[in-house]
């Protein structure tokens, strides 16, 4: 166990508030807490992401409709690139209605946001043909470019889409499960 002292935040999160969660499973569980407890929640509209490329691209990928390079087809199953497994379809017509919705589903809680909760959960990214990719959807690892993520490359990243929502309550948190390796 690692003790963070933290003190606490002049804003205070409220009823009134509309809450949008995005990352890692922790986002997810702590989304569904909020949820428990009657708050205005949206969680993980993409699905649990866990890098913060693939997590910043929902906010700021206009590539919509996919383009035929977000999308695969492996095992028997359609994959989007930029979303979580539990998108993956058989049919590849329903996947892009799912990942459509989800767009809407994100457009329409990001402009209700007061607070906006982002937990990365690795700085580590798959690249695949030079783009950072969601979810690796299990196909062969000689696809996949892996790195890991500068600091000065996250805030990069982040500062712009923080700075356009000046309105937004951002708060950052990391995934508390720690990483072996």
């Amino acid at each position: 166990m690692t003790k963070v002292d933290i003190k606490s935040s002049e804003k205070k999160i409220g009823y009134q508030d509309n809450i949008l969660l995005l990352g890692s499973c922790f986002a997810d569980n702590i989304g569904e807490k909020f949820a428990e407890h009657y708050f205005q929640t949206t969680i993980n509209p993409f699905g649990t992401l866990y890098n913060p490329a693939s997590i910043a691209q929902t906010l700021t990928d206009t590539h919509y409709p996919l383009s035929d390079s977000q999308i695969l087809h492996h095992n028997g199953m359609w994959h989007s690139m930029m979303h979580h497994g539990n998108f993956s379809h058989t049919d590849k017509a329903e996947l892009l209605r799912n990942c459509e919705e989800s767009r809407k589903r994100l457009s329409i809680a990001l402009k209700k946001a007061t607070t906006i909760i982002v937990t990365f959960g690795t700085a580590w990214v798959y690249e695949m043909d030079g783009l950072v990719v969601a979810n690796c959807h299990k196909l062969p690892a000689n696809q996949f470019v892996r790195r890991c993520m500068t600091v000065e490359e996250i805030v990069a990243v982040w500062q712009p889409i923080v700075e356009s929502m000046p309105d937004k309550h951002w708060i950052f948190t990391v995934s508390p499960i720690r990483h072996i390796k």
